[in-house]
């Protein structure tokens, strides 16, 4: 508990207590999680290896699952993620095979994050999630299994799967969500392009706008708001606001620096990426081609992709990693096609 709040010198005063044997295996591995979590990899490391080393000797299997339980969170803070991801498997491995369901929620916990923050793959994070529910569903934790059901709604929406957002809802809106759950950037953000999946383009526009206007936001986050508002904006047919928030939101993600976590920089792609087929909608063809001549852009084709939605390239054929977001331009493409002309000229 005292590591979770990051209050070291409690950890601190805890493990001096004498009846504790600082060098078994279990708390040598919470000492290891110390140590990452305040910077020092190198003596995390240092601790992990002879703790690791000791598993394979060990008999008693809760033991072994309590050590890998927190191995992975060391890893995690060393940003090592291969390690993170292969002793939470681990622990997973042990809870279930033990019953001890709120250990494999946790594990599989740390995995999601792993991908969220390091490897950026939304399927096995959306895979993470569903056993994340599961589990705590069955250990009868009602806030972890809310935060498995958000996360699987988040990554739905986003992938166009429709009737996995749905069923995700469905067991949410059966009892209260708790706040920290409501009010998540990524879940207000679901929300929003559901809205405007289904027409209600105004509405989602607003809610980009106060979203990326909130205090706090990253710049890949608020770049994502006014890209997604600007495409609801060429779907009203205010031009010149799509115009203006098209250009802050390539401005924005420009030149982004290196160390970025994996959903920042995955926000900052997706805003080029849609704010160019905004600026293809409206006739910006130059600034668009120009602009989505990225290494920001080359280093993703998925996310590159949804350049080309906005000049009619079908959503079904991008990947299923974007989808949300393709089937959305596609729907504002579909739009203005069926608007009246004003005469001879083409678009």
């Amino acid at each position: 508990i005292m590591i979770s709040l990051q209050r070291f010198e409690d950890v601190e005063t805890i493990l001096a207590d004498p009846r504790v044997d600082r060098d078994a295996m279990t708390f040598a591995a919470l000492r290891c999680v110390v140590a990452a979590a305040q910077g020092d990899g190198a003596a995390s490391l240092e601790l992990a290896i002879p703790v690791e080393a000791g598993l394979g000797d060990e008999a008693d299997p809760l033991l072994r699952m309590r050590v890998h339980q927190r191995l992975p969170v060391a890893a995690f803070y060393r940003k090592e993620p291969e390690e993170a991801l292969r002793h939470a498997d681990a622990s997973f491995a042990l809870a279930s095979a033990n019953g001890a369901h709120r250990i494999a929620a946790g594990a599989q916990s740390v995995a999601y994050t792993t991908h969220y923050v390091f490897t950026g793959d939304l399927l096995a994070a959306r895979r993470c999630a569903r056993e994340i529910a599961a589990e705590a569903a069955a250990a009868g934790d009602r806030s972890v299994r809310a935060l498995g059901l958000v996360a699987q709604y988040e990554i739905s929406v986003e992938l166009a799967d429709d009737a996995g957002a749905e069923a995700a809802m469905v067991l949410l809106r059966a009892e209260p969500l708790p706040e920290q759950y409501r009010e998540r950037f990524a879940s207000r953000m679901a929300d929003a392009m559901t809205q405007a999946t289904n027409a209600d383009y105004a509405s989602a526009r607003n809610v980009f706008v106060v979203l990326g206007d909130e205090d706090g936001r990253s710049p890949g986050e608020r770049s994502l708001c006014r890209a997604l508002a600007a495409l609801c904006n060429v779907a009203v047919g205010d031009h010149d606001a799509a115009r203006t928030l098209s250009r802050r939101a390539i401005g924005a993600s420009a030149r982004p620096p290196s160390g970025l976590a994996a959903h920042e920089l995955r926000y900052r792609r997706l805003a080029r990426a849609i704010a160019c087929a905004a600026c293809t909608l409206i006739g910006d063809t130059v600034r668009a081609d120009r602009r989505a001549d990225a290494a920001l852009l080359r280093d993703d084709p998925d996310v590159a992709g949804l350049v080309g939605a906005g000049r009619g390239v079908p959503a079904a054929s991008l990947s299923p990693k974007v989808r949300g977001y393709a089937r959305l331009i596609e729907s504002v493409h579909a739009r203005l096609r069926l608007r009246p002309g004003t005469g001879p000229l083409t678009t």
